[in-house]
């Protein structure tokens, strides 16, 4: 999960801070703690910050690309199947082959 933001409420407003950077995040039982870098006002300011999870709202989180995670995936599998067929056959090994 690739976290961009999280929303904070106090039970009448919610605050939404969304991530330049994430630099990291902590989870507890309890809270969240944050270090990451945000915009604001056209600056890029680091915001420390110890979240509640009483407090925690929502989590936003980065779509991934459709097309190249299938590209990705596909690109696995076939270079398994591809190096479980010269395994099998024996291709791969000078040994196996007849001659």
């Amino acid at each position: 999960m690739a976290l961009k933001g999280v929303v904070v409420t106090d039970g009448t407003t919610e605050e939404t801070i969304e991530f330049a950077e994430l630099h990291e995040a902590t989870w507890t039982p309890s809270s969240l703690s944050i270090v990451a870098d945000v915009d604001q006002n056209g600056t890029t300011q680091t915001l420390t910050r110890l979240i509640p999870i009483t407090q925690l709202s929502a989590l936003l989180v980065r779509q991934i690309d459709p097309g190249l995670t299938s590209a990705i995936v596909g690109g696995v599998i076939v270079g398994a199947i591809a190096g479980i067929a010269f395994y099998v056959t024996g291709r791969g090994d000078p040994s196996q082959q007849g001659g």
